[in-house]
């Protein structure tokens, strides 16, 4: 790939960035509005948590399901697709009158909001593979500004307007980021054809025949899932009656991690410099395993 090539692809990869902060922002934000909802369709606080526990278990059926579909289908297309199915999920939560449809729409918006893991295969394959692991911290950076500033925002939001608000705001940026990316995305054609079941199948048997993979699965999910815990549980800490604080400065706290957003790319510039021999074979392939180790790096580093 030619340097003229290359910085053409740079707007492409900033958008890419935004889009992974838009769309990792939807599984998050929730957990700053915990409180909110209780009080606002009458429920317990705890009842109220597992509007969170479906958008991370949908995020997770997502993630299994749907993001191998992009060795399928072209990405342009099906990043918007996903992103306007986003968007139409965050309306629907934002119209819930009970806990019950909430519950439903936030599994859905979980589900279909898998957008970074398909945006890193997809921003890999626009640079030459000395970039990749720079472009790789850029995207990871934008996921984590959007964990970040989604509880900041949408505690700040929900205080200000009520907790329908955030889900309103997510929805307009997601259709917006879809507009965008159908605007600006190259063209791309498919990565490869083979048939849906063996794609789902690839990661399986990787678990399989690579157990270092197994042992760092199991670590990334302990770490995930305590992560997970610790933030769902500090809003409805922060706002009960121990401190009283509201929504907004639950969401604040989560900006002591900010730092973060900062290093992932100086990260990937390491990582271009000290393996670049290995980074041509390596790259050369983003089939579907690969695909699915880069999603597991992602969710890997959000936590950190």
């Amino acid at each position: 790939m030619t340097d003229h090539n290359s910085r053409q692809a740079t707007p492409a990869i900033a958008l890419l960035a935004f889009a992974c902060g838009v769309a990792v922002g939807n599984v998050y934000f929730p957990q700053a509005i915990g409180p909110l909802v209780a009080s606002g369709l009458g429920v317990s606080p705890d009842s109220a948590a597992t509007v969170v526990t479906a958008t991370q278990f949908g995020y997770a059926a997502g993630i299994y399901l749907l993001v191998p579909l992009g060795d399928r289908l072209r990405p342009r297309p099906l990043l918007v697709t996903l992103l306007t199915l986003t968007g139409l999920g965050l309306l629907a939560a934002s119209s819930a009158r009970a806990l019950l449809p909430l519950v439903v729409a936030s599994a859905l918006v979980g589900a279909v909001t898998v957008i970074a893991p398909l945006a890193g295969v997809l921003a890999a394959g626009l640079v030459p593979a000395e970039r990749r692991g720079v472009v790789s911290g850029t995207l990871l950076s934008g996921s984590l500004a959007g964990m970040l500033l989604s509880r900041a925002v949408g505690g700040a939001l929900g205080d200000w307007l009520g907790w329908r608000a955030p889900y309103v705001l997510a929805a307009a940026l997601s259709f917006t980021v879809a507009v965008l990316l159908a605007r600006m995305l190259p063209t791309l054609p498919p990565s490869a054809r083979a048939p849906y079941p063996a794609l789902l199948a690839a990661p399986l048997r990787l678990l399989r025949t690579e157990p270092e993979l197994r042992r760092s699965c199991l670590y990334q999910a302990t770490v995930f899932a305590g992560f997970s815990a610790v933030w769902t549980g500090v809003a409805l800490l922060l706002t009960g009656p121990l401190y009283g604080m509201s929504a907004k400065a639950a969401g604040l706290l989560a900006l002591v991690n900010a730092a973060t957003m900062l290093c992932t790319p100086v990260a990937g510039r390491l990582v271009d410099r000290r393996v670049r021999t290995g980074s041509t074979s390596c790259a050369s392939s983003w089939s579907a395993p690969r695909r699915w180790c880069w999603r597991s790096a992602a969710w890997a580093a959000c936590p950190g």
